[in-house]
């Protein structure tokens, strides 16, 4: 059981463990790829062996697999599996592999597009930021507030983003405490420009403690922009999750 809640069963491969989330899609009634779609987040680095420089199934066959080879492996997943959104954690200087997987599955001229979203490769942090964005690597980046420090960096990060066409997913992190301010957060930037946080309506936040609060900040937000405080059904309304089920129904980044 992971820190954060998260349940890892013994799986004999990778293969198997996606394999059992589409049993469960289907088990609970849904289709997958048509209704529920899947987003990974692998956590290369810590695979990532230094003194070969591959990465290496540690717990499942033991094989090893450069940078290149890394890329091929996803976007022959992104073909077999209804992927969407791919988080990468490996941000220490094998950009290499990034570009060549953001040319395969991550840009306009992909035979399937995905979201490949950056975290250690860009730490919320606007230098390396740019430069992912000068070189075409990844489309999205995590914001993680208490990772550059500030609420000011951390609007830069979203700004920047914004203007370059990148998604942004507001982050917790683990460890934290229930307080809702990233949901206060992905809210009001939400409101300033309501097309940047990726694949549907609003920010895709991974508190589902800030969901909560974000749901009910979106519905008062919409309320307020028809003008009508009698209004009765808001908009979209459906599609924004609002319990642990209803979050993993749609993404593993829970999507408002």
């Amino acid at each position: 059981m992971g820190d954060e809640g998260g349940f890892a069963p013994n799986c004999k491969s990778n293969e198997e463990a996606i394999q059992i989330v589409l049993e469960a899609i289907g088990a609970a009634g849904y289709k997958p790829g048509e209704q529920v779609s899947i987003a990974l987040d692998p956590a290369s680095s810590e695979f990532y062996d230094k003194a070969s420089g591959k990465y290496v199934f540690k717990k499942s066959d033991k094989s090893a697999h450069s940078s290149a080879e890394m890329a091929a492996y996803w976007t022959a997943w992104t073909e077999k599996y209804p992927v969407v959104s791919i988080r990468g954690r490996d941000g220490r200087g094998r950009l290499a592999g990034w570009k060549q997987l953001t040319q395969s599955v991550g840009s306009k001229s992909s035979k399937k597009k995905i979201q490949l979203v950056g975290d250690d490769l860009f730490v919320t942090n606007t230098e390396r930021l740019s430069r992912g964005i000068n070189e075409g690597i990844a489309n999205a980046i995590l914001i993680k507030l208490n990772q550059i420090g500030t609420v000011t960096e951390t609007i830069d990060a979203i700004e920047l983003a914004r203007k370059a066409g990148y998604n942004s997913i507001i982050s917790h992190r683990s460890g934290e405490t229930e307080d809702t301010f990233i949901a206060d957060l992905a809210v009001r930037h939400r409101r300033a420009d309501q097309d940047w946080f990726g694949f549907a309506h609003g920010p895709n936040c991974q508190s589902t403690t800030s969901c909560c609060a974000s749901r009910k900040s979106w519905a008062r937000a919409q309320i307020q922009r028809q003008g009508s405080a009698g209004i009765t059904r808001i908009p979209a309304l459906s599609r924004i999750p609002y319990t642990f089920h209803d979050c993993f129904r749609q993404f593993a980044h829970v999507r408002l």
